[in-house]
């Protein structure tokens, strides 16, 4: 299975790294649950933003199909 790009760090970056996680195994699963979360976030706003673009979409060919609105009268 191939591998993610990592950071490089000393090792007292990696030792504070650690500590703040009890072990290795508690950042692992710390950063296995955050990318899950950024991707799902990442796909959600991807599948917001396609579904904004068709809704402009049609309510833009929607306003083809409707006679104009009236001009409200000038109030001076």
């Amino acid at each position: 299975m191939p591998n993610l790009p990592s950071i490089t760090v000393t090792a007292p970056q990696l030792a504070k790294c650690v500590e703040a996680f009890t072990d290795a195994d508690g950042y692992k699963a710390w950063l296995k649950a955050a990318l899950r979360d950024e991707v799902q976030r990442r796909t959600a706003r991807a599948l917001d933003e396609a579904h904004n673009a068709a809704k402009r979409d049609a309510m833009a060919a929607l306003e083809t199909e409707l006679p104009p609105a009236d001009v409200p009268a000038d109030p001076a």
